[in-house]
């Protein structure tokens, strides 16, 4: 097991880069994993080499004790052995990361997430959600979240005009014009698909406000309608939809309010 364990991450070395903001291939969080890998088949000097090459390459120190720190659970954890990242990292919780910092993060977060779809370890996963709150409330971060919420709405009104193709004339042959038309409006709709996944990794997210009684805390009431059968100041269309970024307003709904 340990000969198979060296070779997988021996293996991969040579295709790993330097660049530390490229996570998912930075060859500091494989010199991590190794050095976590080395100290549970108890070899603490090799351990620490690689420890400290991570620490140099790792692009800031609370990335590398974050991802030591769960690196250290995954290999070492079944032996309940002290971590070394502990301390470190609870000093560096004291300090709300840069956005470059958090968008480091976010990337630990989401690639842990991924090994343990179930849930990370609770302390870990509580300490990356309170680092990664922290970070969401810089004004960098509010400001780059609403841009892209911005280009969403952009591409749902480009999508919406796929939506009323223009009329069919019976003496013109348009079958293959208006199967590119369909293939382009399917596109559209994987492509805004996969921004709203994107964001909602991020932890933006679009609260519901049609039927909802209407909240001027979280929304605007861009125009009044009379309705038959619906309460009074109830939402009764969403002109533009409203988001938070991890829990916190990002922007508010507009809205249509029922008289």
């Amino acid at each position: 097991m340990q000969s198979l364990g060296r070779k997988s991450l021996e293996r991969i070395e040579p295709h790993a880069v330097d660049a530390p903001e490229n996570f998912y291939r930075s060859r500091w969080c494989l010199w991590t994993c190794r050095g976590a890998l080395e100290w549970s088949f108890g070899d603490a000097a090799q351990a620490e080499q690689f420890f400290t090459r991570a620490q140099e390459a790792s692009p800031f120190p609370g990335a590398f004790f974050c991802f030591g720190q769960l690196a250290w659970r995954s290999f070492v954890g079944a032996k309940k052995e002290p971590s070394p990242f502990e301390a470190q990292l609870n000093e560096s919780s004291k300090h709300d990361p840069t956005a470059a910092q958090a968008a480091v993060l976010l990337r630990i977060w989401n690639f842990w997430k991924k090994q343990y779809p179930n849930g990370l370890f609770r302390r870990e996963e509580q300490w990356l959600r309170d680092y990664l709150q922290a970070a969401s409330q810089t004004p960098f971060v509010r400001d780059e979240a609403r841009r892209l919420v911005e280009l969403l709405d952009r591409m749902r009104r480009l999508n919406d005009a796929f939506h009323s193709a223009p009329r069919k004339r019976w003496w013109q042959n348009d079958g293959s014009w208006r199967q590119a038309w369909e293939t382009q409006r399917q596109g559209s709709e994987i492509l805004i698909t996969h921004a709203e996944a994107l964001l909602k990794e991020a932890g933006v997210t679009r609260f519901q406000t049609l039927q909802q009684p209407f909240d001027p805390t979280v929304m605007t009431a861009v125009a009044t309608e009379r309705a038959v059968d619906i309460p009074p100041q109830t939402v009764i269309e969403e002109l533009a939809p409203g988001y938070r970024l991890r829990g916190e307003l990002l922007r508010v709904a507009q809205v249509k309010v029922s008289l």
